[in-house]
């Protein structure tokens, strides 16, 4: 200021970065906690649930490890209920139940319907689309050994594998994402302190 220049921009923004965390820190963090609040309540009504179920599912990376989880959980349950003797039609009530995703249990009503007509289970959750080919191609040899309740036990190993191999990778990935980014962070601070 003495000496009649003006700072440059990156470390004006900088300054004004720095002076709104110190002076503003709590008008910062209530902005935090409120909009963290209206999510978590608009989460819990039917419309926001199904937009945050349907968000989750089209993330690009995580969406496909999350699709897999709900499939590997609705396979084990049913299975499962199938081994211990129970109708399937009750077991693809509670097993629609537990998916834990309402677009998926939604998907899931047509496949029971499907199962009342004598469809059976493969061609009904084909239709759905929510099921990748190689679940479908699963659960079809199931029906035609006679080994449904084994296959979907199987299906549900097969994916549990799937996830543990695509987390790892996920966690490979964003380890040098992360550095990246923190790397620039501190790059953007000493330049603009430089560059003053």
């Amino acid at each position: 200021k003495d000496m009649g220049g003006t700072l440059p921009l990156p470390t004006q923004i900088l300054m004004s970065i720095s002076s709104n965390i110190v002076n503003y820190w709590w008008i910062i963090l209530a902005l935090m906690l409120m909009i963290v609040f209206l999510i978590s309540s608009y989460i819990r009504t039917d419309t926001g649930r199904t937009l945050w179920d349907s968000l989750k599912l089209k993330i690009p990376v995580s969406g496909g490890i999350y699709i897999k989880t709900i499939i590997s959980r609705f396979s084990r349950t049913l299975g499962s209920l199938l081994q211990s003797g129970l109708p399937i039609l009750e077991a693809l009530r509670i097993a629609r139940d537990t998916v834990g995703n309402v677009i998926i249990a939604k998907a899931i009503n047509p496949v029971i319907e499907g199962v009342k007509r004598g469809r059976g289970l493969a061609k009904p959750l084909k239709e759905t689309a929510k099921f990748p080919p190689l679940a479908i191609h699963i659960i079809t040899v199931g029906e035609e050994t006679g080994k449904l309740d084994e296959m979907l036990i199987k299906l549900a190993e097969t994916f549990d594998n799937d996830i543990r191999h695509s987390m790892k990778r996920l966690i490979t990935l964003i380890e040098p994402a992360l550095i990246l980014v923190m790397g620039a962070v501190v790059a953007f601070i000493v330049f603009a302190m430089l560059l003053a």
